[in-house]
């Protein structure tokens, strides 16, 4: 019996497939990332932009003290609820690509 992940990908998968799965993992991580640093860039040139401060950016997100912050640190795992947030925040629509 497995003790760690590790075991049981080598229980239950073949190198090549463990290799596969490691490897989508740090795409999703990558993606992730950059959908984090571009949401946080965006709010960031728009509240400097405008000169408003982190209380006019989180009255403007209609979000929380902390919420705030990890969006604009670019640590906020967001809904797609809190993207139309950030579009009503600063009038930008968010597209999303799918290549």
């Amino acid at each position: 019996m497995a003790t760690n992940f590790n075991d049981y990908l080598k229980e239950n998968y073949s190198e090549n497939e463990i290799t596969n799965i490691r490897s989508r993992a740090k795409e999703k991580g990558r993606m992730l990332i950059d959908l984090q640093n571009t949401v946080s860039t965006t709010i960031s040139e728009f509240a400097k932009h405008n000169n408003h401060t982190f209380t006019d950016i989180m009255n403007g997100l209609h979000t929380s003290k902390s919420q705030t912050s990890r969006i604009i640190k670019g640590e906020s795992n967001f809904t797609l609820e809190t993207l139309l947030k950030i579009y009503e925040y600063t009038g930008k629509k968010p597209r999303i690509i799918f290549e």
